[in-house]
């Protein structure tokens, strides 16, 4: 549908939003004139338009800036735990339009086939699942799920919901192409993308973190030893924080834990970043903790190469649609 220089133009704007024609053509090392007949031709498929003469502060000097059209197509996301299924509906720019809360897959299928109905321009549904060990550790599974999304006539993704963390994380960092992503609560989890590309997509797939071995004598692994995954819909994570931090000994040893394995795999992957996810680590408190760890047992793992998805309970809410739009402008669905 796209050419590989629309698509460029498109994702860069998704992240960048109002840009000139001139910083197009810097960025993507093309002609002006190559830029504007790509620009004519999104203009036409009505996915941008002008916005606005951007004054240079020189005598004849403007230039116009291009912008996506915001509601040109709409995205969903299904983000699907074990009791519940979050939904949301987010415009082209990943503004949110609609949240909601189902109890049945079911449910959500029908409110989507319904909206299909009123909604002729919508990209596609991102379905992100939990890992599990075995077919019978969650009620969901791609197998279950993915008979239920052929029955509406839209594309689909399912992933696993930490590789799609991570490319809600490229979705907003466009010039981060090669990284770590760690998730923590309730398990741990992690994705690796290289070159801009995520590195195993199984949704059903151990995480290269999780299964990392911190005790080889009782063979114990790090998703073993800090998870906190449970049955009881009232163990949340800001149920565990607050344990945490009345308990400075299952604290320090959640940090140290984490330290260890972060230190460790950036060891052997020596990627440009390491991105941080998760509701503990939007404390400011407990993330300066992680780092003051990693800093005590590395001196190769740099303090500036490690970030935090700090407004993680916000972009939590809508993190499938924005997979919805990546993965529709990239050939993903």
């Amino acid at each position: 549908m796209f050419t590989s220089s629309q698509l460029a133009i498109i994702n860069y704007l998704l992240v960048y939003q109002p840009t000139s024609r001139k910083r197009l053509a810097k960025t993507f090392s093309l002609s002006t004139a190559a830029v504007t007949n790509i620009v004519n031709q999104l203009m036409e498929k009505g996915l941008i338009y002008e916005l606005k003469e951007l004054d240079l502060g020189k005598v004849g000097r403007k230039e116009t800036l291009i912008d996506v059209v915001e509601d040109a197509y709409f995205a969903i996301g299904l983000d699907i735990e074990n009791h519940q299924i979050h939904y949301s509906l987010t415009s082209l720019k990943g503004n949110i339009i609609d949240t909601r809360t189902f109890d049945e897959v079911d449910e959500a299928i029908e409110h989507i086939r319904d909206l299909s109905i009123r909604k002729k321009n919508l990209l596609g549904i991102t379905i992100m699942l939990r890992g599990y060990k075995n077919e019978f550790s969650y009620f969901h599974s791609d197998k279950k799920i993915k008979s239920k999304l052929e029955t509406l006539e839209l594309p689909f993704l399912i992933i696993n919901n930490v590789s799609a963390l991570a490319i809600m994380n490229r979705f907003y960092n466009y010039d981060d192409e090669n990284f770590l992503l760690i998730k923590y609560g309730p398990g741990i989890g992690s994705s690796i993308m290289v070159n801009g590309g995520l590195v195993g997509q199984k949704s059903d797939a151990h995480s290269e973190i999780g299964q990392m071995i911190l005790d080889p004598d009782r063979n114990k692994r790090l998703e073993t030893c800090i998870q906190y995954e449970s049955i009881n819909p009232n163990v949340n994570d800001e149920t565990i924080i607050s344990y945490l931090k009345k308990t400075p000994d299952k604290y320090d040893y959640l940090i140290n834990c984490l330290g260890v394995s972060i230190v460790n795999s950036n060891v052997l992957l020596s990627l440009d970043k390491v991105v941080i996810a998760g509701v503990l680590f939007t404390d400011d408190e407990v993330f300066e903790a992680l780092i003051q760890k990693i800093k005590t047992i590395s001196n190769t793992l740099s303090e500036n190469n490690i970030v935090r998805i700090d407004d993680y309970s916000e972009k939590i809410r809508k993190i499938g649609s924005i997979v919805t739009i990546y993965a529709y402008f990239n050939g993903m669905m």
